[in-house]
Protein backbone atom coordinates (compact mmCIF):
# COMPACT_ATOMS: atom_id res chain seq x y z
CA UNK A 1 0.00 0.00 0.00
CA UNK A 2 2.46 2.67 1.23
CA UNK A 3 1.93 5.73 0.67
CA UNK A 4 -1.54 5.34 -1.32
CA UNK A 5 -4.35 4.88 0.95
CA UNK A 6 -6.38 5.49 -1.76
CA UNK A 7 -5.52 1.91 -3.72
CA UNK A 8 -6.52 -1.44 -2.38
CA UNK A 9 -4.33 -3.29 -0.71
CA UNK A 10 -2.41 -5.86 -2.45
CA UNK A 11 -3.83 -9.31 -2.96
CA UNK A 12 -0.60 -10.75 -1.46
CA UNK A 13 -1.38 -8.51 1.90
CA UNK A 14 -2.89 -11.30 3.11
CA UNK A 15 -3.29 -12.20 7.21
CA UNK A 16 -2.47 -15.48 9.31
CA UNK A 17 -6.26 -15.63 8.97
CA UNK A 18 -6.31 -15.45 5.33
CA UNK A 19 -6.57 -12.97 3.04
CA UNK A 20 -10.01 -11.07 2.81
CA UNK A 21 -9.89 -11.33 -1.03
CA UNK A 22 -10.51 -14.95 -0.33
CA UNK A 23 -13.76 -14.41 1.52
CA UNK A 24 -17.23 -14.19 -0.16
CA UNK A 25 -17.06 -11.32 -2.57
CA UNK A 26 -18.50 -7.65 -1.13
CA UNK A 27 -22.29 -6.73 -1.09
CA UNK A 28 -24.05 -5.61 -3.78
CA UNK A 29 -24.22 -1.77 -2.03
CA UNK A 30 -20.34 -0.98 -1.99
CA UNK A 31 -19.21 2.13 -1.26
CA UNK A 32 -20.37 6.01 -0.64
CA UNK A 33 -18.91 9.03 -1.02
CA UNK A 34 -18.78 12.12 1.69
CA UNK A 35 -18.98 16.04 1.13
CA UNK A 36 -17.93 17.60 4.06
CA UNK A 37 -17.21 15.04 5.55
CA UNK A 38 -21.34 13.29 5.72
CA UNK A 39 -22.27 10.29 3.69
CA UNK A 40 -24.20 11.64 0.43
CA UNK A 41 -24.60 8.52 -1.59
CA UNK A 42 -24.85 4.67 -2.14
CA UNK A 43 -23.77 2.75 -4.81
CA UNK A 44 -23.91 6.43 -6.58
CA UNK A 45 -27.20 7.34 -6.08
CA UNK A 46 -27.44 10.23 -3.98
CA UNK A 47 -29.78 9.72 -0.90
CA UNK A 48 -31.36 11.56 2.08
CA UNK A 49 -29.06 10.67 5.22
CA UNK A 50 -31.41 8.98 7.07
CA UNK A 51 -32.27 6.67 4.02
CA UNK A 52 -28.44 6.23 3.69
CA UNK A 53 -28.17 4.61 7.02
CA UNK A 54 -31.03 2.64 6.80
CA UNK A 55 -29.23 0.95 3.59
CA UNK A 56 -26.31 0.95 5.09
CA UNK A 57 -27.59 -0.87 8.41
CA UNK A 58 -28.89 -3.35 5.90
CA UNK A 59 -25.80 -4.36 4.41
CA UNK A 60 -23.50 -4.48 7.65
CA UNK A 61 -26.17 -6.00 9.46
CA UNK A 62 -26.16 -8.99 7.26
CA UNK A 63 -22.30 -9.41 8.02
CA UNK A 64 -22.53 -9.12 11.32
CA UNK A 65 -21.41 -5.96 11.96
CA UNK A 66 -22.13 -3.88 14.50
CA UNK A 67 -23.28 -5.83 17.59
CA UNK A 68 -21.79 -4.54 20.67
CA UNK A 69 -21.87 -6.54 23.83
CA UNK A 70 -20.42 -4.63 26.70
CA UNK A 71 -20.76 -3.70 30.92
CA UNK A 72 -21.49 -0.60 31.81
CA UNK A 73 -20.57 1.90 34.80
CA UNK A 74 -24.19 3.01 34.89
CA UNK A 75 -24.03 7.09 37.01
CA UNK A 76 -25.78 5.61 40.17
CA UNK A 77 -23.19 3.21 40.57
CA UNK A 78 -24.12 -0.39 39.73
CA UNK A 79 -23.40 -2.12 36.69
CA UNK A 80 -25.57 -2.96 33.85
CA UNK A 81 -24.99 -5.38 30.97
CA UNK A 82 -25.91 -3.57 27.33
CA UNK A 83 -26.57 -4.73 24.51
CA UNK A 84 -26.64 -3.02 21.43
CA UNK A 85 -26.82 -2.81 17.57
CA UNK A 86 -25.65 -0.08 15.67
CA UNK A 87 -24.34 -1.65 12.35
CA UNK A 88 -24.79 1.89 9.93
CA UNK A 89 -22.95 3.72 12.99
CA UNK A 90 -20.06 0.82 13.38
CA UNK A 91 -19.16 1.02 10.02
CA UNK A 92 -19.59 5.01 9.33
CA UNK A 93 -17.53 5.71 11.96
CA UNK A 94 -14.62 3.27 11.72
CA UNK A 95 -14.28 4.77 7.98
CA UNK A 96 -14.32 8.22 9.41
CA UNK A 97 -12.02 7.53 12.41
CA UNK A 98 -9.48 6.20 9.68
CA UNK A 99 -9.75 8.59 7.35
CA UNK A 100 -8.65 10.83 10.41
CA UNK A 101 -5.60 8.75 10.81
CA UNK A 102 -4.79 9.43 7.30
CA UNK A 103 -5.40 12.97 6.94
CA UNK A 104 -5.23 14.38 10.40
CA UNK A 105 -1.31 15.44 12.07
CA UNK A 106 -0.34 13.40 14.70
CA UNK A 107 -1.38 16.07 17.96
CA UNK A 108 -4.52 17.18 16.52
CA UNK A 109 -5.84 13.69 16.38
CA UNK A 110 -4.91 12.65 19.68
CA UNK A 111 -5.93 15.90 20.99
CA UNK A 112 -9.60 15.10 19.52
CA UNK A 113 -9.64 11.43 20.64
CA UNK A 114 -9.01 12.37 24.27
CA UNK A 115 -11.55 15.30 23.78
CA UNK A 116 -14.22 12.36 22.13
CA UNK A 117 -14.46 10.40 25.38
CA UNK A 118 -15.36 13.34 27.31
CA UNK A 119 -17.80 14.56 24.83
CA UNK A 120 -19.23 11.47 25.49
CA UNK A 121 -19.40 11.44 28.94
CA UNK A 122 -20.99 14.83 28.77
CA UNK A 123 -23.79 13.72 26.69
CA UNK A 124 -24.47 10.54 28.88
CA UNK A 125 -24.81 12.78 32.07
CA UNK A 126 -27.10 14.83 30.60
CA UNK A 127 -25.05 18.25 29.72
CA UNK A 128 -26.30 18.63 25.95
CA UNK A 129 -26.89 22.36 26.20
CA UNK A 130 -23.67 22.79 28.35
CA UNK A 131 -20.65 25.48 27.13
CA UNK A 132 -18.50 22.80 27.42
CA UNK A 133 -20.00 20.39 24.72
CA UNK A 134 -20.61 23.49 22.14
CA UNK A 135 -17.11 24.58 22.62
CA UNK A 136 -16.48 20.95 21.86
CA UNK A 137 -18.70 21.04 18.45
CA UNK A 138 -16.49 24.02 17.64
CA UNK A 139 -13.35 22.41 18.00
CA UNK A 140 -14.56 19.47 15.80
CA UNK A 141 -15.78 21.49 13.68
CA UNK A 142 -12.37 23.13 12.85
CA UNK A 143 -10.68 20.03 13.41
CA UNK A 144 -12.48 17.96 10.92
CA UNK A 145 -11.02 15.60 8.35
CA UNK A 146 -13.08 16.24 5.65
CA UNK A 147 -11.21 15.61 2.16
CA UNK A 148 -13.72 15.45 -0.93
CA UNK A 149 -14.86 12.84 -2.33
CA UNK A 150 -14.13 10.07 0.05
CA UNK A 151 -15.17 6.09 -0.74
CA UNK A 152 -15.46 3.57 0.76
CA UNK A 153 -15.98 -0.23 0.07
CA UNK A 154 -17.83 -2.40 2.58
CA UNK A 155 -16.47 -5.88 2.40
CA UNK A 156 -17.07 -8.60 4.57
CA UNK A 157 -14.14 -9.64 6.94
CA UNK A 158 -15.64 -10.94 9.87
CA UNK A 159 -16.21 -9.59 13.19
CA UNK A 160 -13.03 -7.14 14.93
CA UNK A 161 -10.93 -7.47 11.54
CA UNK A 162 -10.68 -3.91 9.64
CA UNK A 163 -10.64 -4.69 5.47
CA UNK A 164 -7.20 -4.74 3.85
CA UNK A 165 -8.36 -2.03 0.94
Amino acid sequence: MGNAPSLPSPRSAGTPAGSPFCRPPPSPTDGRHTESGTPVTLDGERLPLAELVRRFSAVAARHAVGRVDIVENRVVGFKTRGIYEAPAATVLMTAHEELEAIVLDRETLHHKQAMALRYAELVYYGYWFSDLRRALDSFVAKARATPDPVRQRCCPTGPGRRPAG
